[in-house]
């Protein structure tokens, strides 16, 4: 097995009977804990198999405000899970097996951070690498190569400018020495939205061009998700491990100011996390909100969140030529309040539903996924072979 896959030996090795009898009969979605941040790149695995799911407790403003540094921890391949506080400065972050290290990101108004550890979440004072200068945001977690030294995350180098309307350009950022040094690969934003048929009102164009996400499809072969006010994703391929990106264009996933995942499996195949939906008709906020500030107003904030409500998944077996599935694994239960981002918990964050992924492979042909903001968040289990019933 190639040892970008070697957690999930180790995930096996730490469940007991009942736990592994427990996984192998999940089939369909199901729902296995409620995460304490956003998803996004808060979920790892330890070189144990320990998996964590980083966060807050105790918040009553924006989760990533106040509150207490926390975590979720499964030791039984995320069956059951216990609730612990970090006390370390490294938190989440992604296990190289090849050079023994861990190593995680932060981001500043200035520049992006490389966070890098041997003893992992807990360390009370790991190692800090500027990775690029520049006011960066919504930053995923490391990835390793399966086929080179490569380490590689993405972010969004944010120009904002207009403030109402920041642009971002989707930002690839790449090492080759574990770590000790950083290359930058920008791309251009993705087009602005312009108002045309069929549609009758403003969209958010939130950072076109944010939130991008890279996997490997083969040797060499990276595809780019980028998200968009458009009714689909951008895509940008790669032909050369990330050194050079193809110009964004339109891409066969239907979808609007969401956010894209996507895992490579141990034997290749490749799995894409996103909403195939899009928003609602936009009503006069002034009127309706109770938030009535320009953001909502001149649609750069609220009508984002109307298209978020079901969360879709898609395999591809042939390097991402092609994908099928396009199954919903995940519908918010609050989708028909209007005002669900409130309900059942302290206002915690201004997003909600189930947007945002970042999933992990288990034993037995399962995946692990958490999936959504605010309190709909969700972390999932299901079998890959779910995604292949044709009726």
């Amino acid at each position: 097995m190639n040892r970008n896959y070697e957690y999930i030996k180790r995930i096996e090795e730490r469940m007991d009977d009942d736990a592994r009898d427990m996984l192998r009969r999940i089939y369909e979605p199901v729902e296995v804990a409620t995460p304490l941040s956003d998803a996004r790149r808060d979920v790892c695995v330890l070189k144990d198999g320990e998996i964590r799911a980083y966060g807050k407790l105790y918040s009553t403003r924006f989760h990533q405000g106040n509150g207490l540094d926390a975590y979720l921890s499964s030791v039984d391949g995320g069956i059951s899970w216990t609730k612990h506080y970090s006390h370390g400065k490294m938190n989440t972050c992604t296990y190289i097996p090849e050079a023994d290290i861990y190593i995680g990101i932060e981001e500043t108004h200035e520049a992006v951070w490389v966070k890098r550890s041997k003893i992992g979440p807990d360390d009370p004072a790991p190692e800090k690498i500027k990775a690029a200068d520049g006011h960066f945001g919504d930053t995923f977690l490391p990835k390793k190569s399966a086929f080179s030294k490569r380490i590689w995350f993405t972010t969004d180098r944010q120009d904002r400018t207009d403030r109402l309307n920041p642009v971002c350009y989707p930002t690839f950022v790449y090492s080759d020495d574990y770590g000790d040094t950083w290359n930058v690969r920008e791309l251009s934003p993705t087009p602005p939205y312009e108002l045309t048929y069929p549609h009758k009102g403003l969209r958010w164009s939130k950072g076109s061009g944010s939130e991008p996400y890279a996997e490997e499809l083969g040797e060499n072969k990276m595809m780019m998700l980028i998200r968009s006010p458009h009714d689909y994703f951008f895509v940008s391929y790669s032909y050369d491990g990330g050194d050079s990106w193809s110009e964004p264009e339109p891409s066969t996933f239907y979808g609007t100011n969401t956010t894209a995942s996507m895992l490579r499996l141990s034997d290749g195949r490749v799995l894409a996390f996103w909403n195939n939906t899009k928003p609602m008709p936009q009503p006069d906020y002034s009127e309706v909100s109770e938030w009535p500030n320009d953001y909502v107003v001149t649609a750069t904030s609220e009508c984002a969140f109307t298209n978020r409500d079901a969360a879709h998944v898609a395999i591809s077996d042939d390097g991402g030529k092609t994908f099928k599935g396009y199954r919903e694994f995940l519908l918010n239960p609050l989708r028909n309040s209007t005002e669900y981002r409130y309900v059942g918990s302290p206002f915690r964050s201004i997003d909600k539903s189930v947007h945002q992924f970042q999933a992990y492979e288990l034993p037995y042909g399962k995946i692990l996924v958490c999936a959504g903001q605010n309190i709909v968040g969700r972390i999932v289990i299901f079998d890959i072979n779910w995604l292949l019933e044709t009726g």
